[in-house]
């Protein structure tokens, strides 16, 4: 089986969750932090942001290069929780 170099990463939640939104971000790998475009994407959704950052940067923080762009999109649940995917 091929790597395609995709990692799924959950967040906290039930079985039967309703998508509330997709938001797709380019962030650096280990290295993400406040910014305004990231507060107003998931914020919008009312993600935890410093929970997002805590569980992104834990993920992408070893296994890439320093400063490795990710394009990361988000999927926001109807209870607040989240699920993320990275691709370099």
């Amino acid at each position: 089986m091929e790597s395609t170099g995709r990692k799924v990463i959950q967040r906290r939640g039930r079985m039967s969750r309703k998508v509330q939104g997709i938001v797709t971000l380019v962030l650096v790998a280990g290295n993400a932090g406040l910014s305004e475009v990231l507060g107003a994407a998931l914020g919008a959704f009312g993600v935890n942001i410093e929970s997002f950052i805590k569980d992104f940067n834990a993920a992408t923080g070893t296994g890439y290069l320093p400063g490795t762009l990710l394009a990361t999109t988000v999927t926001i649940y109807d209870d607040y929780s989240y699920t993320f995917v990275t691709m370099p």
